[in-house]
């Protein structure tokens, strides 16, 4: 494994064994290996804009409504109002998502219909410019006199008749009837949507991770076979063995992230909710001190077992001139630590000369000790 990995870093980094890449070439497929990221990731969020998410299929405006119930029987005029206005006043036509909850369509298809209406638009705009120029009138008074002095007023007491009766014509109007009913009958539906929501956002990631991998698999065959048939050709290896890392960066990340989905959250939740019902909410805090521990161990040993084992760190001391036990810098061509007093060579067993201690190779010969 050590060794497969060894040749692998080789072939990212060197076109022969004695023909290392030059730092330019280096920054170049790096360059490249940035660029092939970007592009993948951007190929994955198209990838992912093919789905239908959670808030496309349970709407926002659908959620605040059902869900939410925020649309109440004392501010859904003003609500209604705000999105009829910004319809027509806005340039920009947000398309409708392919796919909706049936009962969240039915309240979109009546929202549509009320604020496609001229007639009903006509009334929301007399009604944003009577309320305008009621608060107007309401923030002059306000500087001056009471509370009481401006709902007095005769000027604002007449905005609020005009005001009213544009509001019960808008009620009166067969579409903002209709809106009114199914938004009744939504509402009294809402387990059943909060339901559906919570099941789409579990499944979504999924569906979601699935189909990204339906686009970074044919290219990791691809680059995998021509890394496999490229050991021959050390030009062609070194930039499939990139494309071939590259790949599989997205890809890897992509498995974490599905694996976190498939044990989702409420797992967990529901998990610590029945420890703090049974009073043993410490143990919980007791998994997560063993599961850091257990990461750390892990961390360490790989760290000690790759990068920084004995071998390496002897390797190391001894392209340095340092002493092979202690790692003190020795004099050139001493044969003994002045220190620790261990000796720096070994008799090569084939050729008979003196080599480094714990070395691989004779430094004579080439011989593997």
């Amino acid at each position: 494994m050590k060794k497969m990995l060894l040749n692998f870093r080789d072939r990212m980094f060197r076109l022969s064994d004695d023909e290392p890449l030059s730092p330019l070439s280096v920054f170049v497929l790096i360059l490249l290996d940035i660029f092939l990221l970007t592009v993948l990731f951007q190929g994955l969020n198209a990838q992912s804009r093919l789905l239908t998410t959670p808030d496309e299929y349970v709407p926002y405006i659908c959620q605040r409504i059902i869900i939410h119930r925020d649309w109440t029987e004392n501010n859904r005029l003003d609500k209604l109002s705000d999105i009829v206005i910004g319809y027509h006043r806005s340039t920009y036509r947000e398309e409708s998502p392919s796919k909706v909850d049936p009962l969240c369509k039915e309240v979109l298809d009546a929202i549509n219909r009320v604020k496609t209406d001229q007639a009903v638009t006509q009334l929301f705009e007399e009604r944003d410019q009577l309320i305008t120029l009621q608060d107007d009138i309401e923030k002059s008074l306000k500087d001056v006199g009471s509370l009481a002095e401006v709902r007095n007023n005769p000027r604002y007491i007449g905005l609020a008749n005009e005001i009213l009766g544009i509001n019960q014509k808008i009620n009166s109007n067969p579409k903002v009837t209709n809106l009114w009913s199914i938004i009744a009958k939504a509402s009294a539906q809402q387990e059943a949507v909060i339901k559906t929501l919570r099941n789409y956002r579990f499944i979504f990631p999924i569906y979601e991770v699935l189909l990204q991998f339906l686009f970074l698999l044919p290219l990791l065959v691809i680059f995998y076979i021509w890394y496999k048939k490229s050991v021959n050709n050390r030009f062609q290896s070194l930039i499939s063995t990139h494309l071939l890392i590259v790949v599989s960066i997205p890809i890897f990340l992509k498995i974490i992230k599905l694996i976190l989905n498939i044990i989702p959250e409420q797992i967990i939740k529901n998990f610590i909710d029945l420890l703090d019902s049974l009073k043993l909410i410490a143990i919980w805090y007791y998994i997560v001190i063993a599961i850091a521990i257990g990461v750390a161990v892990l961390l360490i040993y790989l760290l000690q077992k790759h990068l920084f084992n004995r071998e390496k760190i002897i390797g190391k001391r001894i392209r340095n001139r340092n002493c092979v036990g202690c790692g003190k810098k020795l004099p050139v061509n001493d044969e003994h630590c002045f220190e620790c007093g261990t000796g720096q060579y070994q008799v090569c067993p084939e050729c008979g000369r003196l080599t480094y201690v714990n070395s691989k190779y004779c430094r004579v010969c080439g011989k593997r000790i």
